[in-house]
């Protein structure tokens, strides 16, 4: 999860939720950042919401032309290690806990290509995962370069969870309305034509439709 990502903030929705951040600086290849992690679900059980979102860096549509850049095979390959390094944790740490009960999400790009993973999508079947398709700029992801500010983004979104009513009324994609832009074909350059700012990639209207399904069973007793 990103520092400043707002699904690791206290919000409204989740003023009665213990947030257990896991960021680069925590490293989850390490057994002892599983083990926390685990200690933390099966100590909260079905109240409990684990929330993956594996960087989608070399699996984005994109590679597909940035690969044939200078060194863009090398760096392409970085990414896939380490989604497959991240990814073997996670199977991990909900083999240790997903008899809690507990609800799981996996979040990534709808096109990213780490969907098809035969990894990823056995453990989807497995494990009966269900899937929500949205759009940004239906949740208020709006563009922050010069030209563009303020547009709606039209960011496409997937989730994957084993509860049902996580993804419930979170299918919400873009109109056609003509007004929103596509993000930009690589959003780490300054002269970009449409970015989002980091912590925007995810919206507050996003996290408060991801938290609140599961708040009557999460957090009333």
């Amino acid at each position: 999860m990103r520092p400043i990502s707002l699904l690791g903030q206290a919000r409204p929705w989740s003023s009665d939720a213990d947030i257990l951040r896991i960021t680069a600086e925590d490293d989850a290849t390490k057994a002892e950042t599983q083990e926390r992690i685990v200690k933390a679900i099966r100590g909260a059980g079905r109240k409990s919401l684990l929330w993956c979102s594996i960087p989608c860096t070399g699996g984005t549509q994109w590679y597909r032309y940035n690969r044939h850049r200078p060194g863009g095979v090398e760096k392409q390959q970085e990414h896939t290690n380490l989604c497959v390094q991240l990814w073997r944790s996670f199977t991990n740490i909900t083999s240790a806990t997903i008899q809690t009960g507990c609800s799981i999400v996996i979040e990534w790009p709808r096109q990213c290509q780490y969907w098809d993973r035969p990894e990823v999508r056995n453990f989807l079947i497995q494990n009966s995962f269900v899937f929500s398709d949205f759009d940004g700029c239906q949740y208020g992801l709006e563009s922050c370069a010069n030209g563009t500010l303020g547009r709606p983004i039209r960011k496409p979104w997937r989730l994957a969870s084993n509860t049902g009513r996580m993804l419930q009324g979170l299918d919400r994609k873009c109109q056609g309305a003509g007004r929103s832009v596509r993000p930009d074909r690589n959003p780490y350059t300054p002269n970009a034509r449409v970015r989002m700012h980091p912590s925007r990639r995810v919206t507050q209207r996003s996290c408060a439709r991801s938290y609140m399904p599961i708040m009557p069973s999460a957090f009333s007793a």
